[in-house]
Formats: structure tokens, C-alpha cells, sequence
């Protein structure tokens, strides 16, 4: 009749830690309380602390009662923290981890009701930047693909279509600079009313986005050296119109001087091309989602 009782206290105590622990682990990370890592850390803590008072307690009554603990009790407390935290790991990799400042970005909160000043500047940042992301995303689904497509041997089929083409592109990239030249506002924005606000904080965010920074005016710089390259490339074509000939998609010339030329400019213009595409294609593999270099700003 007293096994049941004894099991009872040695297991319950156990279970309660190991099945609460990874509960109020995906708690705190849903609601913001905690990020990932320090959810983490946190569960791993707690299952080692807890379990080992657990075990210490029950030790402790039975030392007293001149009782021996259940055979088995120690590989199976490890078993069911090593199972508990595996759970909190699974649940933090599939919970969607909460940002403060993002949260407020999508908010109606009036900026002015933000606390503190600096919380303010940086959801007005955020909130410019994820408004001129959307009009960007907007106006790229709107546009329409190059036709005939950009280097194609079509789209040299005529000093026409080389000018369509060509003016096609332009716009495509005017659009492109127009999106820099509104982040480089609203970001210049954002530096003078912080450097006001907190000198620090300022230097710090600057720190932290050197790199994309650096990126970013790389990324601006290839765009232009193509954009370059490609008009060049189609003015030239034009210019020599008559002595290139487009026939079943295949290129013909009535001077090798156009030829040699051309080709040169035509694969400096590919190499160019593939480069900026690479690197933009990089960048947004590894760029950090909206408001992730404001996890660690200034609190309310």
C-alpha cells in the first residue's frame, strides 16, 4: 500500500517541472517576453534547477521516513528533462518569435503616444520603411516583363524595338532609384531626429547596420554600371542597325569591326547583369526581417 504514495512523490514533482517548463518556455516567446535564445537558455536553466530540487526534496523526505528512493528514479528524471528540453527547443524553432517594435509598426498607436521619444523614432522608421516597401512591391508586380526580353537576339531585330527595349529598361531602373532615393530620405530622417534624441543609440544602430549598409551601396553601384553598360550596348546597336541582321534568332553582321564590338558589349553586359542579379538575390537571402535591428533599442 505504500508504493503507490512513494512513486507518486517521487514522479509528480518530476512530471509538473518537465511538462510546465516547456509551456511557460513557448509562453514567454509568443508574448514578447523573451526571445529565443534567452527562452532557451531560461528552459534549460529551470530543468536543471527545478529537477534537481525535486530530486534533493524527495531524497530529503525519505531520509527522514529511513526510506530509499525508487530504483530507476535518477535515469528517469534525466530521461524526462533531456525529453522536456528537446520539447522546448521543437516549440521554440516552430513559434514565430514576437518583436516589440514591430508590433507597434503595424499598430494605430499615434507616434506621439510611444514612450519612450527614441521607441517613437524608430516605429516612424519602421512604419516609412515597411509603407515604401509595400508601394515598391506594388509597382514591381504592376510592371510588366521586358518584351522582347533584355540581350535577347529579338530585342535587336530593329533599331525600333532596340529603342523600345531600351527605354523599357530605363524605366524599369528609374523606378529602382526612385525606392533608393526614398529610403536614403527617410533613413537621413531618422539619423538627425535620433542624433538629437540619443547620440548613442544612433551610433549603436549604426554599427549594427554597417554591413547592410555597405551592401545596399554596392548593390546601387552594379545596378548603375549595368544600367550604363545595357543602354550603351542598345544605343550602339541602333546606331549600327543596318549592319546587324536578326534572322531564326541567330546574329549576322556585314562588318567584323560591328561584330567584335558588339559581342564585347554584349557580354560585358551579361557579366554585369548575372553579378547584380547574384548579389541582389544574396542580399535577400540574408537581409534581416523588418525591425530585427531594433531588437535590442531603447525600452519603454
Amino acid at each position: 500500500m505504500t508504493t503507490v504514495p512513494r512513486i507518486v512523490h517521487a514522479w509528480l514533482p518530476l512530471l509538473v517541472v518537465d511538462i510546465a517548463v516547456p509551456g511557460m518556455t513557448a509562453w514567454e516567446l509568443h508574448s514578447g517576453k523573451a526571445t529565443a535564445r534567452t527562452a532557451l537558455v531560461s528552459a534549460l536553466l529551470s530543468l536543471i534547477f527545478l529537477n534537481a530540487v525535486a530530486i534533493l526534496s524527495f531524497r530529503y523526505r525519505n531520509k527522514t521516513l529511513g526510506q530509499t528512493a525508487p530504483r530507476g528514479l535518477y535515469f528517469g528524471a534525466i530521461c524526462l528533462a533531456t525529453l522536456s528540453g528537446f520539447v522546448s527547443f521543437v516549440a521554440l524553432r516552430s513559434i514565430p518569435e514576437r518583436n516589440e517594435y514591430v508590433d507597434l509598426m503595424l499598430s494605430d498607436l499615434p507616434l506621439d503616444q510611444i514612450q519612450p521619444k527614441q521607441k517613437a523614432i524608430v516605429v516612424e522608421l519602421l512604419r516609412r520603411d515597411y509603407g515604401e516597401s509595400k508601394a515598391y512591391q506594388q509597382i514591381a508586380t504592376q510592371t510588366k516583363p521586358i518584351s522582347p526580353a533584355l540581350y535577347s537576339p529579338d530585342s535587336f531585330a530593329s533599331a525600333d524595338i532596340m529603342r523600345s527595349v531600351s527605354e523599357q529598361y530605363k524605366k524599369a531602373n528609374e523606378a529602382d532609384f526612385a525606392h533608393y532615393e526614398q529610403v536614403e530620405k527617410y533613413m537621413s530622417d531618422f539619423r538627425a531626429k535620433m542624433l538629437a534624441e540619443d547620440p548613442n543609440y544612433l551610433e549603436s544602430f549604426e554599427a549594427s547596420r554597417k554591413e547592410e549598409a555597405t551592401q545596399d551601396d554596392r548593390l546601387l553601384q552594379q545596378q548603375r554600371q549595368c544600367l550604363v553598360a545595357t543602354l550603351g550596348l542598345y544605343d550602339y546597336a541602333a546606331a549600327h542597325a543596318k549592319e546587324i541582321t536578326v534572322r531564326n534568332g541567330e546574329f549576322y553582321f556585314s562588318s567584323d569591326g560591328v561584330r567584335a564590338e558588339f559581342n564585347r558589349r554584349l557580354d560585358e553586359c551579361k557579366s554585369l547583369s548575372q553579378q547584380f542579379e547574384a548579389a541582389r538575390n544574396e542580399i535577400s537571402k540574408t537581409r534581416p526581417r523588418i525591425g530585427e535591428n531594433f531588437e535590442t533599442g531603447p525600452k519603454s
